[in-house]
């Protein structure tokens, strides 16, 4: 039993393997990465704050956030104490060893990098030499909401046909979607916290059993990092409060004096400093190609357009303003959903790859892989499935709802008789088909 269990530990790290680039036995031959203690920080208006101070070690040094969205902007700042040490800082995104982003301190003694992700990012930190002292603060904003356009139009400018590029409504504006409000009618959302009931179905079962099998193994040196942000660290990244309240208001007076080359300014609201999504996107360019799959699109190619007499009336403004609210609750939350899933089981699908064709690299057994610890990451892959078509039904049954709501609006006020089979059916077919799987 002992002999099994310590296979099935070794399988379970080849898989984390992915992300950490460290062997899951014996002395690491590379750093081990420290997660980044994110804090929100008083003064700080936005996102959370983590503060860095360290040397520069013979093998570089190696930290690591997880579980942020794509609608999220990170601003990486590092800095020499010394102007004349140059320091290299390299970004990453699930291999240590492959590079997505790479800069250095140079001879301003600073440096700066923005980007988006989702999912997750390293950070390697690197000198000349050893022992160069450096600084570093990661930044990771509130998300940006990026507008909804409104697939309710005025009757008199609706046009038959998909919509080539949908617009935002030219009639009335319905209010667009809070990620946190509550669900239609009701006084808890069943499509709230998006990112904890997606995140929870895969990531944390894994960093659950991982730690669960790691505390049975003695011996053995194990250093587990990764997405999940979750599993022990062999040390934790400093913290502002952990420097002094005097140093953290001298480090933040400078970086909101000098701002970044982006043109925002560390602590600022972000909502004042993005007018635009286009201009938020631009200045925090996504991390990796794959990134931008994951940019909200609520105007999907040959998406139909709905026409409205209500929206050009007051007469029904009550019950057309409910009815468009709670449509694009539901369009924002199949899209999140469906974002949020993909990426997290497009993460496990690179895990269970890394698996099959390292595990025997890595001196673990073939069969341990194949029938331990490989079937538990399907397991929780196959319930993340299942969770995800339980909320589907659940948003495309809302969404169903709405639009018969609008139709109902529409009969009352202008006997548009049979509204939702002529108009709003197509587009809750088209929805239906879209957001169907997570995939």
């Amino acid at each position: 039993m002992q002999t099994r269990t310590r296979n099935r530990t070794g399988a379970m790290l080849v898989a984390i393997g992915l992300a950490c680039g460290v062997t899951a036995f014996g002395a690491p031959k590379e750093p081990p990465a420290k997660p980044l203690a994110l804090k929100k920080v008083a003064g700080l208006t936005n996102g959370r704050l983590a503060y860095v101070v360290g040397t520069t070690a013979p093998d570089g040094s190696r930290y690591y956030a997880s579980n942020l969205l794509v609608t999220q902007p990170v601003l990486v700042t590092l800095k020499a104490d010394d102007p004349k040490d140059e320091i290299q800082l390299r970004v990453t995104k699930t291999q240590w060893s492959k590079t997505e982003r790479e800069v250095s301190t140079g001879a301003a003694g600073r440096v700066q990098v923005a980007f988006r992700t989702q999912g997750e990012f390293g950070l390697a930190v690197s000198g000349a030499g050893a022992g160069k002292p450096y600084r570093m603060t990661v930044w990771i904003g509130d998300e940006v909401k990026r507008p909804m356009p409104s697939v309710v139009v005025p009757k008199s400018k609706w046009k038959p046909g998909p919509a080539a590029a949908a617009v935002p409504d030219s009639g009335r504006t319905a209010a667009q979607p809070d990620a946190t409000a509550g669900a239609p009618g009701a006084s808890t959302s069943p499509g709230g916290s998006l990112a904890i009931w997606l995140i929870a179905g895969l990531l944390v079962v894994i960093a659950g059993l991982l730690f669960a099998l790691l505390r049975k193994k003695a011996g053995v040196v194990v250093l587990v990092c990764g997405v999940t942000g979750l599993a022990p660290a062999t040390a934790s990244a400093q913290t502002m409060e952990s420097i002094g309240r005097a140093m953290l208001s001298e480090e933040l007076g400078k970086q909101l004096e000098e701002g970044v080359e982006t043109g925002t300014k560390l602590g600022g609201d972000i909502v004042h400093i993005y007018e635009t999504w286009e201009e938020f996107s631009n200045a925090h360019d996504a991390l990796t190609p794959d990134d931008r799959q994951f940019d909200p699109d609520y105007s999907p190619p040959g998406s139909p357009e709905i026409p409205s007499a209500c929206a050009e009336s007051e007469e029904c403004k009550a019950c057309y303003d409910k009815a468009v609210k709670d449509i694009n609750f539901y369009r924002f939350s199949l899209d999140k959903g469906q974002g949020i899933a993909r990426g997290t089981l497009d993460y496990a699908k690179k895990a269970i790859a890394f698996g099959d064709t390292a595990s025997a690299s890595f001196g673990v057994g073939g069969l341990a892989w194949s029938l331990d610890a490989k079937p538990d990451i399907e397991k929780v892959t196959t319930r993340l499935r299942k969770t995800y078509k339980s909320k589907y039904e659940e948003w495309i049954a809302g969404l169903e709802a709405s639009l018969q709501e609008l139709g109902k609006c529409e009969e009352e006020h202008f006997n548009e008789r049979d509204w939702y089979g002529r108009f709003g059916y197509i587009y809750y077919s088209f929805m239906a088909d879209r957001y169907k799987s997570p995939d």
